[in-house]
């Protein structure tokens, strides 16, 4: 596993509440099934390709995975500023 992306972000607001900074890992393997561990702020676990991820994602993250499908892994990114 390694990172690939780092973000710094805000809520997207002229006057954002809270920064945060997230952090995005690939990995080139995995055993074993995944599970929810925290089923109170989870509804769903599923695989998406990259190319045909969900309507309901957040907008930050589908920023981070596109720079990580494109191939612009390390990246710093920004959203919200």
């Amino acid at each position: 596993m390694k990172a690939s992306t780092v973000m710094q972000r805000t809520d997207g607001t002229a006057e954002p509440r809270e920064q945060r900074v997230d952090w995005f890992f690939t990995c080139d393997s995995w055993t074993g099934e995944p599970q929810i561990l925290e089923p109170h702020k989870c509804a769903e676990l599923a695989w998406f390709d990259l190319d045909a991820l969900p309507e309901r994602v957040p907008d930050y993250e589908k920023l981070a995975l596109q720079a990580i499908r494109d191939g612009r892994a390390s990246s710093l990114l920004s959203f919200g500023f």
